[in-house]
């Protein structure tokens, strides 16, 4: 029997358990418009695929372990035996969250890359940008492997005190500087899209996919947020809640990074729903004006038959009349000659 799960423990279950669908959803589009328009995949596929990997990893020790404990939290009501492997995938999971990020990281701008290669400024600054990223990522991989001395102090509660850096400081510096690599690639795209030669709400609309990516500076902010908690970061850390919104963050990460990949698809898509929409109209159409139309005809084809007077009528009244013009019926054809219709 599973144990209950404790708050805490339920948000990054469901949070693990929710992305997993999403995210491989959208990666079948992202491959799927591929093989649509015959293009193979490129470089920066490829690397959303890795990311979305190391995703579904950290997401399996996080599920994991709550399936078996219910609590996601270091120390009580788990025993050191199990605090000690909490605190285990947690120094792996974090190792998990910078391979995420900057695997969707160097993807977004490859795919930037490909469609601004011919401006050589823009060239210039993606290539800054994901040399950042790289030293970044080098950086902080070397901390957080480091930041115990030895190595299991971090998940030995008995020399963690002495032998390790501030957990909430490397966290906060560590999420600090990925939030302001993030608006440093929003930013570049941005600037691109305005010398484009396009309508003013296409260039919105477009900037409008680009900017998806702000979705998850958004879970970075909340993320400092709850590391730096003042006057007393230390005393008020939320174990759980870091996790989670790490958690988030990376699967929004990999969501948005194959979703503004998805433009042609639907674009597609959006043409042929319009055409559906016009086909149903125009059959609705003739029905309507038929049904409208039909009273009509009728009346037109009775009136020749009231107006008409025989030429029996015209000798016997003494005065010669003649026939009315004729009016074109809606439907059939009209013999002129004879004056009536055919």
């Amino acid at each position: 029997m599973a144990p209950t799960m404790t708050p805490g423990a339920r948000e990054n279950y469901l949070a693990a358990v929710v992305f997993i669908p999403i995210t491989a959803i959208v990666l079948i589009l992202r491959f799927a418009s591929k093989i649509w328009f015959r293009q193979a995949p490129q470089g920066p596929d490829w690397l959303c695929l890795l990311a979305t990997a190391f995703l579904y990893t950290l997401s399996g020790l996080i599920i994991n372990f709550i399936t078996k404990h219910g609590v996601y939290t270091a120390g009580p009501p788990l025993t050191p035996d199990e605090t000690t492997e909490l605190l285990k995938d947690s120094w792996v999971e974090e190792l998990l969250f910078g391979a995420v990020l900057t695997s969707v990281k160097l993807s977004i701008l490859w795919f930037y890359y490909t469609i601004f290669s011919v401006d050589r400024t823009f060239r210039r600054s993606i290539i800054i940008a994901a040399a950042i990223c790289i030293v970044w990522f080098i950086v902080a991989e070397f901390v957080i492997i480091f930041q115990c001395h030895p190595v299991k102090a971090f998940w030995t509660t008995s020399l963690f005190s002495n032998s390790c850096l501030d957990t909430t400081k490397v966290l906060f510096g560590y999420e600090l500087t990925n939030f302001f690599i993030d608006v440093l690639i929003l930013c570049i795209p941005i600037s691109a899209v305005r010398k484009l030669q396009m309508s003013k709400w296409k260039r919105i609309a477009v900037t409008g996919v680009f900017l998806m990516g702000g979705l998850v500076c958004v879970a970075s902010i909340a993320r400092i947020a709850v590391i730096w908690r003042l006057p007393d970061p230390v005393a008020k850390f939320d174990y759980a809640t870091v996790l989670l919104l790490g958690n988030i963050q990376d699967g929004l990460a990999v969501t948005c990074a194959s979703l503004i990949t998805l433009g042609p698809i639907m674009s597609v898509l959006f043409h042929a729903c319009s055409r559906s929409r016009e086909r149903r109209r125009e059959k609705k159409g003739p029905q309507l004006s038929d049904d409208i139309a039909a009273p009509q005809a009728d009346h037109i084809r009775q009136e020749p038959a009231h107006n008409r007077v025989s030429a029996s009528s015209q000798k016997s009244g003494g005065v010669v009349m003649s026939s009315p013009m004729p009016i074109k019926p809606l439907y059939g054809s009209y013999d002129e000659e004879k004056g009536r219709e055919t």
